[in-house]
């Protein structure tokens, strides 16, 4: 998830997958605007968010390695200000996640709390 702020309507961009392995990307153009979504059965799998200037993309992996394009180019305009972080909710206490990796290349990153705040400030 990378968002222009904590508000719960700032603009956004953010990737998730449900535990059925229903792959979900949704983003806000403006804050307080409604929040559009691309969706995609491609079971189980590594995410991704690629950011390149303004636009952003989802990809997702099923073995690590090779990435395929799941949504975008977005164009979402966040300034030289951005939260990156990741988000989890399975549903039920019999799932788990597992966190490998996580890094916003290029830009300088305030170290984050865990688990109190999970959330990478990051900005060029």
């Amino acid at each position: 998830m990378i968002r222009s702020g904590l508000k719960s309507n700032s603009k956004h961009y953010s990737l998730f997958q449900t535990g059925h392995g229903t792959l979900v990307t949704q983003w806000r153009q403006a804050a307080s605007a409604d929040t559009s979504s691309s969706k995609s059965e491609t079971g189980h799998a590594w995410l991704k968010i690629a950011k390149k200037g303004s636009l952003f993309s989802s990809y997702f992996s099923t073995d690590g390695s090779s990435w395929e394009l799941l949504s975008g180019p977005e164009a979402l305009n966040f300034g030289d200000f951005f939260f990156a972080g990741i988000a989890v909710s399975s549903g039920t206490n019999a799932k788990s996640v597992i966190f490998k990796g996580g890094e916003c290349p290029g830009y300088a990153m305030c170290p984050c709390t865990l688990p109190l705040n999970p959330l990478l400030h990051c900005h060029a």
